[in-house]
């Protein structure tokens, strides 16, 4: 008997037939065959599976991303025309300046009036908005509230000679209010005290700002902006019920009262508060701009520049 024949045994016996050995080696090569085939099936099929499966999660989110959409900001509304801050600013300048010349030289129940004033109304509530904004990425809220505290009291006397022709007539003007404003926002971000401690000194700074120009809604403005200054439904819904307690207040409660026709008729400027949302939504777009020194500075110069101006013109006229 050949050797090899008796080693495959694998025990050693060496007592295994050529027949037998034949037969075991066709029986082994077959299975293996029958294995290697079944591998090759199984790879397969797990290929396709994980083709298929890869292919559905892909068609998964393309349709959850062809649904869910994300939803535009206020500000992503195209305009050719988008300002930044600095430009806004000086808007506003030129329509505080075109209210203010209405109210030295212009009758305010005429139409020139009633547009001029119009106009005007975009300045306040938008300085406030930009308040909100500008105290969130201000570096030095100290020196921000030193310097609106500091030109508050310059603007003082120039605004009460242009309101009364008195050196003092009660009324601070427009940068006591917005300082009031901001250092609400600034007790609202930092006071560690409960919420209602809160509301409670937010009220005692509206009461403080009835000595200024645009009393109690600029600083509820100035608020709402900062608070809601990531949600921009939220900041507008909040804006319009501020607003529309203004209206109130100005036009509808006037109506009721003894106030004759003419007289709420010639408040009816006051709607031109809807081009606060217009300009900032459709031309604001966000950016600061140029941080020269002017353009911070132009507005705390200009306001008390420009009243005391208007009224030596008007002195003048009356000479």
């Amino acid at each position: 008997m050949d050797r090899g024949y008796a080693e495959i045994d694998g025990i050693g016996t060496g007592c295994i037939s050529r027949n037998k050995y034949r037969s075991m080696r066709e029986m082994n090569e077959e299975e293996m065959s029958q294995t290697a085939a079944g591998v090759e099936t199984f790879a397969a099929v797990s290929t396709e599976e994980s083709t298929s499966a890869a292919i559905s999660t892909e068609e998964q989110g393309m349709a959850q991303a062809a649904v869910v959409k994300p939803i535009p900001k206020y500000d992503d509304v195209k305009c050719p025309l988008k300002m930044n801050r600095n430009q806004l600013k000086y808007l506003l300048i030129i329509a505080m300046l075109i209210d203010h010349i209405a109210w030295a030289f212009v009758p305010t129940a005429s139409v020139l009036g009633q547009v001029m004033h119009f106009i005007g109304r975009l300045t306040g509530p938008t300085m406030s908005l930009l308040l909100g904004e500008g105290y969130y990425y201000t570096r030095n809220r100290k020196k921000y509230a030193l310097r609106l505290g500091i030109f508050a009291l310059i603007s003082c006397i120039p605004f009460s000679l242009f309101e009364s022709g008195k050196v003092f007539s009660g009324n601070f003007g427009m940068i006591y209010t917005l300082f009031i404003a901001f250092m609400t926002v600034w007790m609202w971000d930092k006071l560690k005290v409960p919420k209602a401690v809160k509301v409670i000194l937010v009220i005692v700074a509206c009461i403080l700002s009835v000595f200024g120009d645009w009393p109690i809604f600029a600083v509820l403005w100035a608020l709402f902006s900062y608070i809601y200054r990531e949600k921009p439904v939220a900041k507008w819904v909040s804006f319009s019920i501020v607003a529309a307690f203004e209206l109130t207040f100005i036009i509808v409660l006037p109506m009721l009262g003894a106030m004759g026709v003419q007289s709420w008729l010639s408040e009816l400027f006051q709607f031109g508060i809807i081009l606060v949302p217009i300009t900032y939504i459709i031309f604001y777009g966000g950016k600061v701009g140029s941080k020269a020194p002017v353009h911070k500075w132009f507005f705390y110069v200009f306001y008390p520049a420009h009243l005391f101006i208007l009224y030596l013109i008007k002195l003048a006229l009356r000479a």
